[in-house]
């Protein structure tokens, strides 16, 4: 029998198959789990049947990889149980190219009846890999047996990757879809091009048999898995919570977990380096961490992009870990070359900032004031096939502000709550979403009404369930405003084309302390998507400047009337409109100005008394969270100062505050992750005031007493 290990503890070193080259070396087991284990590793997930179709284990059922001669998923189980490292079992469900599919079984079509290719290098054929069909009991059938295959080794469970539906065509699926629907497929499936969502029934129902689809083919293999060995741990990658990441109309991680209860764990993919993202995108992949029923995993690093043979710096693996850990997620290292002993250096104290420090960190639950909404349903039919600028932009924008200006938040997804959920919140925070059901209307209201407060950005409430354009919101009564038309306003530049970012600005009109540090005649930069908005109930703080219409670019154009910051009293709570994308503007410029003016708007909507309040640089995160067995508050702070995509190994800064925790609680001490001292003292009101050095991660404990 398997012994159960816990996914919730995990610091885990990914390594594909196609890491190793069979026919140039012999590759040593034992150094890569003891290095992996020195490092303070604890897991493994070790490629055990790649997507060419290879396994690295004499398989009866797949063809064996090149030049490897020895069963490898046993030889590391082996070497694990030596160094106290587990190996689970890394299996590719979705693609292949040297078995079934060399023999044109089992293949994904595409509308023309091809197969479906994805080239791993470019479009060469030599490097190429298919698309198999999730529908085919074939493969399933070929997966199990791999399943069992792996299993038999002694892996402490399976991982399954590539679990996806690749818009088939194949006769079966379009059978399966004539069943479903009573109608063909459509005639196309890309949901990239504005041509797929002309008819958005017929695109909402191709989306909702595309998420059947996988669903069924997802919960087949933890089914497997669990009726081969149920302690063994059945895991998958559901790619990421972002749209984008789910394959873009693909299902979602919370799907997965609702349809499949008793699955053991997932990872999502913050790619950092390789696809180009920020630094601080491992925060936003792990901020849906506390909605699951387990601990997810998320990359800290993703084989330092293209050379995965280099090594990033020991401070961004310390702030990407910390980032990770304090949204309640577990770090995964995706291929980091275990052969590079100063990349290992950087591993090994990352690693055991967590592993010393268990204690600690284990079963806790975020504290915060602040919420952030996530709209699956706005992603996916209001956003169509302009996801990332219609609305993740605008999310993934206004999650970075939050961060910057230290704000404790939480990301609540994929729809909003009950009344009972908001009223934990005493900000919600809406950056564009288009779509919501009268229920979630009147949650929305009915919260205002009893004292909570908003912050809306963009569209809100103004398109069907299906994402067509309705006009006015159907929140107008809250924003103190009617929706009267938008536009996307653009300038011509000499040179020829549009630059739709610029001159569009918030002209402050009125001082008021939602706009402090900003001075009655001072410009704000919006995004140039603009609603026209005409008030009823609400207050403008400022006009809009649109564009020149004539050149030269540098003069402001005309000012309208149409207010671009409005506030409106609802019942016993306040409501901040701003009918543009700051969210937007600020994840792709990062202007100063734009951060200040939502640092400002959350200040004053939470009272000038946030539950913490910092002195330190915008580039310091920070999450609350309460372990409530222990009695204690942990306030997590990352710096990440430096280049958003790289950090260097810079020395510790000082970050000072106050946390306002609840009146019940009187504070004993206050330790730090490190064991470094801290200054502290609690004030007349309760509160506590601190002084602390932060080398990148830093966790102040609050023991309660």
């Amino acid at each position: 029998m398997v012994a159960r290990f816990d996914p919730a503890k995990a610091r885990v070193f990914i390594i594909d198959s196609y890491h190793f080259d069979f026919q140039r070396e012999q590759i040593d087991v034992e150094m890569y789990v003891r290095t992996a284990a020195e490092a303070r590793a604890n897991c493994i997930r070790l490629g055990a049947y790649n997507h060419y179709g290879y396994a690295i284990y004499p398989s009866k059922v797949a063809p064996v990889a090149p030049g490897c001669n020895l069963d490898y998923v046993r030889e590391f189980v082996e070497v694990g149980k030596k160094y106290g490292v587990s190996i689970i079992g890394y299996i590719n469900a979705g693609m292949d190219a040297v078995g079934p599919a060399a023999r044109g079984e089992f293949l994904a079509l595409d509308e023309q009846g091809n197969p479906r290719r994805w080239g791993a290098v470019g479009d060469d054929p030599d490097w190429s890999t298919y698309f198999m069909c999730p529908n085919n009991p074939g493969w399933l059938d070929y997966v199990r047996r791999i399943t069992d295959e792996v299993m038999e080794r002694g892996v402490i469970g399976t991982y399954f990757d590539e679990t996806i539906e690749p818009r088939c065509f194949c006769p079966i699926c379009r059978q399966k879809y004539r069943e479903r629907f009573g109608k063909e497929m459509p005639p196309s499936s890309d949901w990239n091009q504005a041509e797929f969502w002309e008819d958005p029934v017929q695109a909402s129902e191709y989306l909702t048999f595309r998420c059947e689809t996988l669903l069924q083919f997802r919960q087949a293999l933890v089914k497997h898995t669990h009726q081969n060995n149920p302690d063994a741990l059945a895991m998958i990658n559901c790619g990421g919570f972002l749209q984008t990441y789910c394959g873009g109309g693909g299902t979602s991680p919370e799907e997965t977990v609702e349809f499949i209860p008793d699955m053991d764990g997932l990872l999502t993919e913050a790619q950092i380096r390789c696809s180009g993202q920020p630094i601080w995108h491992a925060s936003e992949n792990a901020l849906f961490a506390d909605h699951l029923p387990f601990r997810p995993w998320v990359h800290v690093e993703y084989g330092a992009g293209g050379w995965p043979f280099s090594s990033v710096s020991q401070a961004e693996l310390i702030v990407k870990t910390g980032m990770l850990v304090a949204r309640g997620a577990r770090p995964a290292l995706f291929n980091y070359h275990l052969r590079n002993p100063r990349g290992m250096e950087g591993v090994k104290k990352a690693f055991s900032l967590v592993a010393d420090n268990e204690d600690i960190l284990e079963n806790t639950k975020s504290v915060a004031e602040v919420a952030v909404v996530f709209h699956r349903p706005t992603a996916r039919l209001y956003g169509r096939d302009k996801i990332t600028e219609r609305y993740e932009w605008c999310f993934r924008g206004m999650h970075h502000a939050l961060a910057s200006c230290h704000t404790c938040f939480d990301v609540l997804y994929p729809r909003i709550p009950e009344l009972d959920k908001l009223k934990n919140f005493r900000l919600i925070v809406l950056p564009s979403v288009a779509i919501l059901s009268d229920a979630e209307q009147e949650a929305i209201r009915h919260y205002v009404r009893e004292g909570g407060n908003l912050l809306v950005t963009g569209e809100i409430a103004t398109h069907d369930s299906l994402g067509n354009l309705i006009g006015n919101s159907g929140l107008s009564d809250v924003l103190g405003c009617h929706i009267t038309g938008r536009a996307e306003h653009t300038i011509t530049i000499a040179s020829g084309g549009f630059r739709p970012y610029a001159h569009c600005y918030a002209h402050v009109l009125d001082r008021h302390p939602a706009l402090s540090g900003f001075e009655v005649g001072d410009y704000i930069p919006l995004s140039a998507w603009l609603l026209d908005v005409e008030l009823t109930t609400g207050k403008s703080l400022a006009s809009t400047i649109r564009p020149p219409d004539h050149p030269p670019m540098v003069g402001l154009g005309p000012e309208v009337s149409f207010p671009s910051i409005l506030l409106n009293q609802f019942g016993k709570g306040r409501v901040v409109y701003l009918p543009s994308l700051p969210g937007r503007v600020y994840f792709e410029y990062e202007l100063p100005d734009v951060l200040m003016l939502i640092s400002s708007i959350v200040r004053w909507l939470l009272d000038g008394k946030p539950t913490v309040q910092l002195e330190a640089p915008c580039t310091v995160e920070m999450s609350l969270r309460w372990q409530e067995h222990k009695e204690r508050y942990i306030l997590h702070l990352i710096d990440w100062s430096g280049s958003l995509k790289t950090l260097g190994d810079s020395g510790p800064i000082t970050v000072s505050g106050i946390v306002r925790l609840p009146e019940q609680f009187q504070v004993a001490d206050v330790g730090t992750l490190d064991g470094k001292p801290v200054s502290w003292n609690q004030r007349d009101d309760g509160s506590i005031q601190f002084e602390a050095p932060v080398n990148k991660w830093q966790a102040l404990v609050f023991q309660t007493g």
